[in-house]
């Protein structure tokens, strides 16, 4: 399955190929459309919303990071939290409090 995406050849102590990278990103996730073209998302579950704005606030957070020139330890604290906020709408993770809320309406073991 990644045969088909793009290559990008980056260095992070150099610091080259990252506009390359951004762009490979971008038209990987988004093709030639851009932003101005982008449906609407209508998200029928809170929880997703909230996770989507956590993971939204998690990546502002690495964006200014990068600009400040953080330590990649604190970058990757923020990316692993997009990660996690990100896996709980896809369910590869799953916080305790959904899990509750999932068994307490279903009547299992009778």
């Amino acid at each position: 399955p990644f045969a088909t995406l793009p290559q990008v050849i980056v260095s992070a102590k150099a610091g080259s190929g990252m506009e390359e990278l951004r762009q490979a990103i971008h038209t990987t996730m988004l093709g030639d459309a851009g932003c101005e073209n982008l449906e609407s998302v209508l998200l029928s579950d809170r929880r997703h919303r909230e996770a989507l704005v956590r993971a939204a606030g998690s990546l502002e957070r690495v964006a200014d990071g990068l600009r400040c020139e953080l330590a990649p330890e604190l970058l990757a604290l923020e990316t692993r939290e997009a990660l996690s906020a990100l896996g709980q709408i896809t369910g590869e993770t799953t916080p305790d409090e959904v899990l509750d809320l999932i068994f307490s309406r279903f009547c299992i073991g009778k």
